[in-house]
């Protein structure tokens, strides 16, 4: 029975390991959606959703300006991109690892250029408190008294709080 228990709680506590792709850029669509060339030797394009982020559309205010910072953080280029799925759209969601080191993903919202999007399976502390000191700081779409998170803009709804159900994604 002791080792049943044990084999569990392994399997339960076992995180799933993420895959890489080291790529170039191809476009930046919006803040966080862009295409990327795989540096390896087949050169297949990818289109990458940055995870636990949502940034401004681009008609939103903060919409133009996160897609130009992402595209000044990665263009010209080779950068990894860590992703442990894909979307419904057939996106690889993931991080991106910048060749300084940093996380896209993180700046983003050290920046004021998106929003935690909390959906996901366990929080996120780092984002949680980088979207709280950006909003303290007023940084980008903090300095809106009232900015209107993008799942909210495209669905045109007023919701009170992201998305709570992964089935809920908009990614």
């Amino acid at each position: 029975m002791k080792m049943c228990l044990a084999v569990a709680f392994m399997l339960f506590t076992t995180k799933v390991s993420a895959l890489t792709i080291t790529g170039t850029l191809v476009s930046v669509h919006q803040g966080d959606i862009f295409t990327i060339k795989s540096t390896s030797s087949d050169e297949k394009l990818y289109k990458i959703r940055l995870s636990g982020i949502d940034t401004p559309e681009p008609k939103q205010p903060f919409g133009l300006k996160a897609k130009e910072f992402t595209e000044t953080q990665i263009f010209d280029k080779e950068f990894q991109v860590e992703y442990s799925g894909t979307d419904f759209y057939g996106r690889l969601i993931g991080s991106v690892r910048l060749p300084q080191g940093k996380e896209l993903n993180e700046e983003l919202v050290r920046n004021g250029l998106a929003w935690y999007y909390r959906v996901a399976p366990s929080p996120n502390a780092t984002l949680e408190r980088l979207q709280y000191e950006a909003w303290q700081k007023k940084l980008g779409l903090w300095i809106e008294p009232s900015p209107m998170p993008p799942w909210q803009f495209r669905r045109e709804k007023i919701f009170s709080s992201p998305p709570i159900k992964e089935n809920q994604m908009d990614y």
